[in-house]
């Protein structure tokens, strides 16, 4: 265990020092236990995952935590109730999943100094606020979800990570129009409904890989073409779109997505459905 005035001096120093090159050359060499006492330190009731709020346990023995002896892999906070804000950019550099999940965490969420090889981060159902920047994620990142939040702000997907898989921001306040065509090609699901989005959607360069798309619940607007819909969507929604418009033929879909899709509460028409 770290000294407790020695960790507020730390603290202290590292968080003035944040946005320097200093900064991060402290984080490569500071100790994990220390790494993971920042990314805690703002959330108000942090007793629930290390012991001890003025003391904390050692980091093997918090709520959540597994990997070596001396190393954090994966961090699991799952409905703790947790109040307060998160400290990403000091989590430990060899945590490959973070999850967050059914929490009151809140503030702001920077992803722009996240962990090399982290492959997922899970931060869902919680009060978070402000903007994301999604173009700055390491390239290691499979899999996200902010959802489930109160997220402001437009939706960059052109310079996503090449291995992300899944892409998951729905019920949120994003706004803006949504550029779906340069979207990695190994994406398979990406859910952006109960937003704000706004704008015209092009659907004629959606990857290949893409299984799932839903687009429900926003402000889609104009004639959107349908007849270069990948074959591989199995599920695509973007009912309650009340200005998209567009006809879809039944040779441009699958079976299994024709019975799936719904068009209710837009201009859309199909030609199985009159």
């Amino acid at each position: 265990l770290i000294d407790f005035d020695y960790r507020k001096q730390m603290f202290h120093f590292v968080v003035s020092a944040d946005d320097s090159a200093l900064g991060r050359i402290d984080y490569e060499s500071m100790p994990e236990q220390t790494l993971m006492e920042l990314l805690i330190d703002g959330i108000s009731n942090r007793e629930k995952i290390c012991g001890n709020k003025e003391s904390p346990e050692n980091f093997n023995d918090w709520h959540g935590i597994t990997g070596s002896q001396n190393h954090v892999g994966e961090i699991e906070w799952m409905n703790l109730r947790l109040k307060g804000s998160l400290a990403l950019q000091w989590m430990p550099p060899r945590v490959c999943i973070f999850a967050a999940v059914k929490n009151r965490l809140s503030g702001s969420i920077d992803l722009t100094r996240l962990p090399e090889g982290l492959q997922g981060i899970f931060l869902h159902k919680n009060e978070f606020t402000g903007e994301v920047q999604l173009n700055q994620l390491p390239e290691s990142l499979q899999e996200i979800d902010l959802s489930f939040n109160q997220l402001t702000g437009s939706i960059n997907l052109i310079h996503l990570p090449k291995g992300i898989e899944e892409l998951i921001l729905r019920n949120n306040r994003f706004s803006g129009s949504l550029d779906l065509t340069h979207m990695p090609t190994g994406i398979y699901q990406v859910d952006v409904s109960v937003n704000e989005l706004s704008g015209y959607p092009d659907f004629t360069k959606l990857p290949d890989s893409l299984t799932l798309l839903y687009l429900s619940s926003n402000k889609l607007s104009g004639i959107a073409d349908f007849t270069h819909l990948p074959p591989s969507l199995e599920y695509f929604r973007f009912e309650e779109n009340i200005e998209l418009e567009g006809y879809i033929a039944r040779k441009d879909v699958s079976t299994n997505l024709a019975l799936r899709m719904d068009t209710l509460h837009t201009k859309v028409t199909t030609e199985w459905k009159t």
